[in-house]
């Protein structure tokens, strides 16, 4: 099996940038991960564009923390920022966010 189809290129970018961290020459570092060297120098302007969205979710999780993407999508529809769902779950992701879990409720003892 090609390891280029294994995966993603973003992950490919990442490898090279810590073989060339460690010693390997670039061009090496590329040639080894099936890598172009001209996008080494690329930056996805897809981050760019998603970075003050990923805030202002950050901000509403923190706000809200029993809300998950789905009703944080729906405020930010509200506020005039309307994304589809997978978008939602896709930023979501990237942030590292998540609905903290439920605590078990103790119950007092009849004593």
């Amino acid at each position: 099996m090609n390891a280029k189809k294994v995966v993603s290129p973003r992950a490919r970018r990442d490898q090279v940038k810590v073989a060339t961290a460690r010693g390997m020459s670039t061009r090496s570092a590329c040639a080894l991960f099936g890598v172009a060297r001209s996008s080494l120098k690329r930056t996805s302007a897809l981050d760019v564009k998603d970075a003050p969205l990923m805030n202002r979710m950050a901000e509403l999780a923190a706000k809200h923390p029993r809300f998950g993407y789905r009703r944080v999508r729906e405020l930010l529809r509200r506020e005039g920022t309307p994304m589809s769902c997978e978008r939602a779950l896709r930023l979501w992701q990237k942030s590292s966010l998540q609905v903290p879990k439920k605590r078990r409720r103790r119950v007092p003892s009849s004593s």
